[in-house]
């Protein structure tokens, strides 16, 4: 849902069309573009779109003669229109030239009519570049397809009435309805948690992150938000924030939100004025109070203690809680490589070990966890859980000491991540049933 609001402060640098002037039919990707997200039932005529020309001569229709008029003598110019119809607005052409010359006009250009006849009686040589002008008020355009406006010069009325023998052509697009807005108005951030702090501080390499505890995970500025190549409204100003986006509004954030302290901060760095978030019951919903979202960027922060305080892998998206819109609002990952153990044991009458190597030429921190377990089941980290893989040996950890299991059932799952690049770490685990000696050996990477 877009609403048009009026902007206190409106973000000017965002539009790149104010220089627009008119609408050249020598040039292919000249068409004025209409924000669709804009119309209102009192932009509409029937099923089409009423569009102003009133500001700046935007929808004025221009290309060169085509062909040299000599003093004295008179031509007809025949123009075209598909997708589109003249209005109440009775249009008008002029033509320059290096002397005085009369247009009048001979047929069409009546509201609903699509073309129009100028007869053109030259009373001074006119060069075939010379630059021809329709102007009218306004037009009615199709929301589904682009308005055409094909030009024609003629030797004679007869001619431009049946639309035989041309003595020049051209034809392009003057008009579009398409969507205003990009969609775009965040710049979502990696974050790392390292492995080696146990993934209870962030890796401080990037500018986002201010400190190994403090890190912006996105950014909230709407100065992207209109269309860079430039839309305007069917009255015929060119479109800004103001007409897609409410000024003061709620932000929502989804993510998991279990762990540090998340906040919106008018600094980058996170040191300035914050706004705190409210936190729903299942912790994976965060919202604030209404606050300016168009007028200075804003900044997703999270803070952690750096030692209760362990980061979980996720990502999150940001919402403009009024107008409905969304996009990316960063990514916590860690600086491992993945290994998805599936089926983790602590059965009596089985003995299952889990085994590391790390080929590479550096020791490498691990650390197993993200239990998931069945309903009921509660997994708790051992002494094995985490540790280093020495460099170019194998590691064997028992299951009974990487978790301990309560509730009732004697299996889990788990995950294991590895400060080392995938290339360099094999895990294999092993089940030996005790009873008769049989064993299980499943390959994890």
């Amino acid at each position: 849902m877009f609403n048009k609001k009026i902007l206190a402060a409106a973000v000017a640098s965002v539009i790149s069309v104010g220089a627009q002037a008119a609408v050249n039919l020598d040039d292919a990707d000249d068409a004025i573009k209409f924000a669709s997200e804009l119309i209102t039932a009192s932009d509409l005529n029937g099923d089409n779109l009423t569009v102003q020309n009133t500001v700046g001569g935007l929808l004025n229709i221009e290309n060169a003669l085509g062909f040299s008029l000599g003093n004295g003598t008179t031509k007809y110019v025949r123009i075209n229109l598909t997708n589109a119809v003249f209005t109440t607005d009775e249009p008008t052409l002029t033509v320059n030239s290096t002397s005085s010359n009369t247009v009048v006009k001979s047929q069409g250009g009546n509201e609903g009519q699509d073309y129009v006849i100028f007869e053109v009686a030259a009373t001074g040589d006119i060069p075939n570049d010379a630059l021809v002008s329709l102007q009218a008020g306004s037009y009615d355009i199709s929301q589904t397809a682009a308005a055409n406006a094909s030009y024609a010069f003629y030797e004679n009325a007869g001619d431009s009435t049946s639309q035989t023998n041309p003595l020049s052509t051209v034809s392009g697009d003057f008009a579009e309805v398409t969507s205003g807005a990009t969609g775009d108005f965040t710049t979502a951030n990696e974050v790392t948690a390292t492995v080696l702090s146990g993934f209870k501080e962030y890796e401080t390499t990037p500018g986002y992150v201010t400190s190994n505890t403090v890190a912006s995970l996105a950014t909230i500025d709407t100065t992207d938000y209109v269309d860079a190549d430039g839309t305007y409204t069917p009255a015929g100003a060119a479109a800004d924030n103001a007409d897609f986006l409410t000024t003061s509004q709620s932000v929502k954030i989804e993510g998991d939100f279990s762990f540090g302290t998340f906040t919106l901060d008018d600094a980058g760095t996170c040191n300035g004025t914050t706004t705190a978030l409210t936190l729903n019951a299942e912790e994976n919903e965060a919202t604030s109070v209404a606050v300016d979202v168009t007028t200075a960027p804003l900044y997703l922060c999270a803070s952690i203690d750096g030692t209760s305080d362990v980061v979980q892998k996720d990502s999150y998206t940001i919402t403009l809680v009024t107008d409905e819109v969304e996009d990316e609002g960063g990514s916590f990952v860690y600086d491992t490589t993945s290994i998805e153990v599936p089926y983790l044991t602590t059965y009596s009458d089985y003995n299952q070990r889990v085994y590391l190597i790390n080929t590479g030429a550096n020791p490498s921190a691990y650390t197993i966890g993200t239990f998931t377990s069945e309903d009921g089941i509660t997994a708790t980290a051992g002494t094995a859980a985490s540790g280093t893989i020495p460099a170019g040996e194998m590691l064997v950890l028992k299951a009974r000491d990487i978790v301990s299991l309560s509730g009732g059932k004697t299996r889990t799952s788990a995950v294991i991540e590895v400060e080392a690049i995938d290339a360099d770490i094999s895990a294999t685990t092993q089940v030996v049933n005790m009873e008769d000696s049989s064993t299980d050996t499943v390959v994890l990477n």
